[in-house]
C-alpha cells in the first residue's frame, strides 16, 4: 500500500512541477555539448543526440515477497568527437527473466544493480563493436554485435547475435530470431525467441520463447498480449522449463513522451510450485530524457 501511495505522489509531483524537466534536459544537453567541444577541440554548430530512460519496477505475486528493480539505460551521440561512435549505458540483467526484479526494497535495487558503460562503433554492414566496463564488480569487456532484418512473404524476420568477453566473467553470448506479421494497421503478431549463454555459477544457458500480439492504441499508448516460456540449464543437467507466463502489458507515455507508466497483470505456472497457478502484477514508472 505504501508503494502505491508513493507512486501516486510521484505521478502528481511530475504534473505539478513540470517546470523542472526542461531545465534539467537543457542542462544535460549543454553539458554533453561542452564535453563534445572539449574532446574534439571544435566549436562547429552541431549538438549531441541522446536518449536516457530511468524508472522503477515493482512486482507483486501471491505467495512471494514484493520485488523491485531500478533501471537506467542511455545512448548518447557526440557528433564532433565520435562520428561513428555512441556511448551507451545499460542494465547488465536486461535480457534475463521476469524475476530479474529481484530486490526486496527499492533502495536495495539501486545499490545492487549492475550496469554496463561502454562505447559502440557501428560499421556499414550491421556490425557493431563494443568495449566498456561492468560496474558493481568492475569487470572490463569487449565484444561485437550483429543485427539483420529482412522480409519474406510478408513476414518480417529479425535475427542477430551479441558476444561479449568479460575479464572476470568470461563469455556472454546472446542470440535472437524474431518473426513479425501485421494483422491490421494497428495490430501485429510476433513470435520472438532468444537464447543466452553465460559462464556463471547458477546457470549457464537460458532460452525464452514468446508469442506476442502488439496493439498500437494511439501515439502514446501501446498494449501487448504475451505468452512466454522460460527455460534454463547448467553444466549438470539439460534444459528444463522454469515457468509459463501469460500476461498483458499496458504502456503509456505522458507530457510529450517525457514520462511513462506500464501496468502488467499476469498469470504464471512455475515449476518450483508444481506448475500451480499464481497471479502477478507489475507496475513501472519512469522518465525519458531525449534530444533527437
Amino acid at each position: 500500500m505504501r508503494f502505491f501511495v508513493s507512486l501516486l505522489c510521484f505521478t502528481l509531483g511530475i504534473w505539478a512541477q513540470d517546470g523542472w524537466y526542461p531545465t534539467f534536459n537543457a542542462f544535460l544537453s549543454t553539458s554533453l555539448n561542452r564535453l563534445d567541444m572539449f574532446l574534439s577541440d571544435s566549436n562547429t554548430t552541431v549538438e549531441p543526440k541522446y536518449f536516457v530512460r530511468t524508472g522503477l519496477d515493482a512486482a507483486f505475486e501471491n505467495g512471494e515477497s514484493p520485488l523491485y528493480r531500478f533501471n537506467i539505460k542511455a545512448k548518447i551521440t557526440l557528433p564532433r568527437t565520435m562520428k561513428k561512435f555512441k556511448l551507451f549505458l545499460e542494465d547488465f540483467r536486461q535480457k534475463t527473466s521476469v524475476d530479474a526484479v529481484n530486490a526486496r526494497t527499492p533502495e536495495e535495487s539501486i545499490n545492487n544493480n549492475a550496469y554496463l558503460l561502454g562505447l559502440q562503433y557501428k560499421t556499414p554492414k550491421a556490425l557493431r563493436f563494443k568495449v566498456g566496463m561492468k560496474f558493481n564488480g568492475f569487470d572490463p569487456f569487449a565484444g561485437a554485435e550483429y543485427q539483420k532484418a529482412s522480409t519474406l512473404w510478408g513476414v518480417s524476420v529479425g535475427y542477430g547475435a551479441d558476444f561479449r568477453y568479460y575479464a572476470r566473467r568470461h563469455e556472454d553470448l546472446s542470440l535472437f530470431c524474431n518473426f513479425s506479421y501485421p494483422l491490421a494497421s494497428s495490430w501485429r503478431l510476433a513470435f520472438e525467441n532468444s537464447y543466452r549463454y553465460q559462464r556463471k555459477s547458477d546457470y549457464n544457458h537460458q532460452a525464452v520463447d514468446g508469442l506476442r500480439l502488439y496493439h498500437n492504441i494511439d501515439a502514446n499508448t501501446q498494449g501487448t498480449w504475451r505468452f512466454d516460456t522460460y527455460l534454463t540449464s547448467n553444466v549438470r543437467d539439460n534444459f528444463h522449463l522454469d515457468y509459463y507466463y501469460l500476461g498483458y502489458d499496458f504502456f503509456k507515455t505522458f507530457v510529450k513522451k517525457r514520462y511513462f507508466m506500464q501496468l502488467s497483470p499476469a498469470i504464471l505456472w512455475r515449476n518450483a510450485r508444481g506448475f500451480h497457478r499464481s497471479f502477478r502484477f507489475m507496475v513501472s514508472v519512469g522518465i525519458n530524457f531525449y534530444k533527437k
